[in-house]
């Protein structure tokens, strides 16, 4: 691997962390610059050296201490997943490799103009029903696909669907990181007790309490992810993961009353059921089911309403108790001594800059399998990129209540 500075060519080390512009990959790439840096992976804006094109370079960061085996076999599979897919809505994987003497894995994919759902939730706001519900349309005739093939997405939430051109009339949404897919008759791969993969707000509760996987799992994200969409606050909050974990177990769902009325609330509460034997049985289903109401006359009603539905709750609008994001000022005190007693330890250096949910999700996992010391690391990590994140102080304060206890 070599890189090219003002023509001048220089040996880039196998083991460095980032890929700096004009860096050449595999001798068939150029990197333009760093766009993102995610829990495992980094992407770059980058230009085929031969053909002109310009794609989005996804490289692993395999010099990082916690990502092993496991996480460098789903990163390649996630390429070779989205290879056998076809459909507008999934993004498209041009070509995979293997890059210096590491043989670091990459991922090259069409370069997509816009942004995340997410993002678009921190920008814009709730999406109204009439423009919220057609994209959600298009996009579940990309999860029947996913489905069709054998496969279950499994990390469907805002940040994995990326919205296409924003606000212009052929805005759409598209699928994103297949890294935690898995074949639907799959049992190679059986996730052990109490050892998750997801983000705790989207898990569905078969896999929660068995890791029971199937295509029911995803339309439980899909509908979580849709409601979450227009109203602009998660279906389940918490601010530990446990709580979280038990709410969904137990169908505790914040959804507001404007949404769980009519035809539309029952086609949702049937999405979101606790019972996955209850659910549309997958992403066609789900599809089928929405694009009918859609026609209906309760559908074309709503739709047609281009002003005073904005996705947000009137004031006077009643709505399910949502945790709030901030805690009162005496639970914050309960909560101020036991987080002093993790205060001062030194952040990993390979967690800097990296995804919250991933680095979130790490130290869940962590904490699960009593490894409090990386769990430790891990949150305040997450502290670092979200100061005054109700769940990271949290699981900080038990943390150091937990540590003070056992020594």
């Amino acid at each position: 691997m070599t890189a090219h500075r003002g023509g001048t060519p220089r040996a880039v080390s196998a083991v460095d962390d980032l890929f700096p512009p004009q860096t050449i990959v595999d001798q068939r790439y150029i990197i333009l610059e760093r766009m993102s840096r995610g829990g495992v992976g980094d992407v770059y804006r980058a230009s085929h050296l031969h053909m002109g094109r310009t794609v989005a370079l996804k490289v692993l960061r395999d010099t990082d201490p916690h990502i092993g085996d496991d996480v460098r076999r789903r990163f390649v599979g996630e390429a070779q997943i989205i290879a056998q897919l076809d459909h507008p809505n999934i993004v498209r994987v041009h070509d995979m490799g293997f890059a210096g003497s590491s043989l670091r894995p990459y991922i090259v994919m069409e370069l997509l103009e816009g942004h995340d759902a997410a993002r678009e939730l921190e920008v814009g706001g709730p999406m109204a029903p009439w423009r919220a519900i057609p994209l959600w349309v298009e996009l579940l005739s990309a999860v029947a696909e996913v489905h069709d093939q054998g496969f279950v997405h499994k990390d469907l939430k805002p940040s994995n669907l990326f919205l296409l051109r924003p606000t212009s009339r052929v805005e759409r949404l598209v699928l994103l990181d297949f890294g935690v897919a898995r074949r639907t008759l799959d049992t190679g791969h059986i996730t052990r007790a109490g050892h998750f993969v997801g983000t705790c707000q989207y898990l569905a509760p078969e896999y929660i309490r068995e890791q029971v996987v199937s295509p029911a799992f995803d339309v439980y994200q899909m509908g979580l992810s849709l409601v979450e969409m227009m109203t602009g606050r998660p279906v389940v909050e918490a601010i530990d993961v446990d709580s979280c974990l038990l709410k969904h177990c137990n169908g505790q769902l914040s959804i507001p009353d404007w949404l769980n009325e009519g035809a539309l609330g029952e086609l949702l509460r049937r999405a979101l059921a606790v019972d996955p034997s209850a659910r549309w049985e997958d992403g066609r289903a789900f599809r089928d089911a929405l694009a009918g109401w859609c026609g209906s006359e309760e559908g074309r009603k709503v739709l047609q309403r281009r002003e005073g539905v904005t996705g947000r709750a009137g004031a006077g609008a009643r709505r399910t108790p949502v945790v709030p994001h901030r805690l009162t000022a005496a639970a914050a005190g309960r909560l101020e001594e036991p987080a002093r007693a993790v205060e001062g330890l030194e952040r990993p250096p390979s967690t800097v800059g990296a995804d919250f949910d991933a680095l979130f999700l790490a130290a869940t996992q962590a904490t699960l399998r009593r490894a409090y010391e990386d769990a430790v690391e891990l949150f305040e990590a997450c502290e670092a990129l979200r100061p005054g994140d109700v769940r990271v102080s949290y699981n900080l304060g038990r943390l150091g209540q937990h540590r003070s206890t056992s020594e």
